[in-house]
Order: C-alpha cells, then structure tokens, then sequence
C-alpha cells in the first residue's frame, strides 16, 4: 500500500446536510492542509471534484443498504469500477463475506486496490485471499454479526494487526488518545471521520445529546 503512515480524514457530504456534494473537496483541502496523509471520500462525483484538486492519495467508496438493513460498502463490481474511474487510488469494499467474495475477486483481477471494511477477525482471512491488499475495522458494530461499542473496536485492531498486512484503524475515533492508541496498538492508519467532517453531530456531541 502507498499510503503513508498517518492519519486519514473521511470526507463526506450526508443526505440533509447543508454542504452540496461539490463542497467536499473544501473539506479534503482543510484536512490535507491540517496534515492529513490520505481521504477516504464517499461517491463517485465526489471523488470527481476532490480528485481535481489534490494530488493525495483517494480511497474511494459508495454506501448502499445490506438485505439486513445494515450499512454496505461499495457493494458491487461497477460501482468499484466507477470510483476507480472517477480518479480513486483505492477503494473500500464491504469485506464481511455478507454478498459472498466472488465480486471482491473480480475487483482485484481488474487491478484494482481494494482496501476490506470488515467487522470482525473471521472476516479476515477471506478478504485478504480475495484480493484486499489491507484492512479496516470500519464495519465493527454496525452488522448483525458484532456488538456496538462507544469506544473504537481496539480488540479487533490487535487482531487485524497480527496479519501482517497494513490496517487502518476506523470507527468512533474522537480523541487525541484514542487515535494515539490505534496507532500505538498497530495501525498504520487511523481513519477519523465523523469528528471532523460532520458539525451537526459535533455540536450534539458537545451538548452531550448525541449517541452514535
């Protein structure tokens, strides 16, 4: 993987929110100029409007809707495809085996460099044989198959870590310690998100009236 040890900001323009979709490449400029190594960026007109403009590594995703109700990353083959064609470097796919692997194997054989959202250890093995070249705890606590936690899933990043490949580390990263924790633990990324690229949920935060 090419991306340098550091952090990632996840950039991301929501449903309901005041910033239109061409806005998030201002987002991505503000992280890159506060340090950031790399951005994780959601949609394939967003990556568009980011890729024009910066020259640090993409992680490029969709969002979609599992049959369980649960969230699912990049589920499909052209939507992959899309976001490599959109200027992604890498992009993030739903590695928890919940659609079976075949359309992660297809990914890679297309050359593409795939980055596997898993959500616990057993998931591990089959999307690094399927092609993910690293890994990130993004989707611990938000499938049927973990339990939710306030705290960043630190268990699982241990045993992400003993793999051997690189892991970022994702998921309710609020913190100065706790991001220093992921690193310290193993990760060779910490991914934040939500505390820096969401106001709404930040001042819910502050005002102790929000819960993920």
């Amino acid at each position: 993987m090419n991306i340098p040890k550091g952090l990632i900001v996840s950039c991301q323009i929501e449903p309901g929110s005041s910033f239109a979709w061409q806005d998030v490449y201002k987002f991505a400029n503000e992280a890159i100029r506060g340090g950031c190594v790399a951005l994780r960026i959601r949609g394939c007109a967003s990556v568009y409007e980011v890729r024009k403009r910066v020259d640090h590594p993409i992680i490029g995703l969709t969002k979609g809707e599992h049959e369980d109700g649960t969230v699912c990353i990049t589920p499909s083959f052209v939507d992959a495809m899309s976001l490599v064609e959109s200027g992604a470097d890498y992009v993030a796919v739903d590695a928890t085996g919940r659609s079976g692997y075949g359309h992660i194997k297809r990914m890679h054989e297309e050359g593409v460099k795939l980055i596997g959202d898993v959500s616990n250890f057993d998931q591990a093995q089959s999307a690094i044989e399927s092609g993910c070249e690293c890994l990130t705890t993004t989707l611990s606590g938000y499938t049927k198959d973990c339990e939710y936690s306030e705290e960043p899933d630190y268990k699982l990043l241990e045993e992400l870590v003993s793999t051997n490949i690189p892991i970022l580390a994702e998921g309710r990263y609020w913190e100065r310690d706790q991001v220093k924790k992921g690193f310290d633990l193993g990760a060779h990324n910490v991914v934040v998100g939500t505390a820096i690229t969401r106001p709404h949920l930040i001042t819910k935060r502050l005002m102790g009236t929000f819960s993920e």
